[in-house]
């Protein structure tokens, strides 16, 4: 579990750097508003603000609102461990993966 929020505070991390030098230049120095018009439907023009919105409402907020999630299932996790010690806990994983997931979904819509 520490495993997936070190990823997910990475991700986060990451599009929080990209996000705080300039996104828009970050787009237009590796040419990914051209690969995301080739891709997708969206139009060369609205192509490098597309991306931006969701540099900003994905990779920041949603990777952070997955790690706080993480965090507090790791909280739980720590309680039901002094409940059932000797119950493993990689049944209860999944559940907590999904719950994340969910809860961020929730809040990322919310917000946006």
């Amino acid at each position: 579990m520490i495993g997936y929020i070190s990823i997910f505070e990475a991700i986060s991390a990451y599009n929080m750097v990209v996000w705080i030098s300039s996104t828009v230049e970050w787009i237009e120095y590796f040419g990914l508003e051209k690969v995301f018009y080739i891709s997708t439907s969206v139009s060369e023009e609205t192509s490098c603000k597309v991306l931006c919105i969701l540099n900003q409402k994905i990779g920041v907020f949603f990777f952070s609102m997955m790690s706080l999630g993480m965090n507090l299932c790791l909280c739980l996790d720590l309680i039901e461990t002094l409940k059932q010690p000797f119950y493993p806990a990689k049944r209860r994983q999944k559940w907590y993966l999904i719950g994340s997931f969910v809860f961020s979904f929730i809040v990322t819509s919310i917000t946006w």
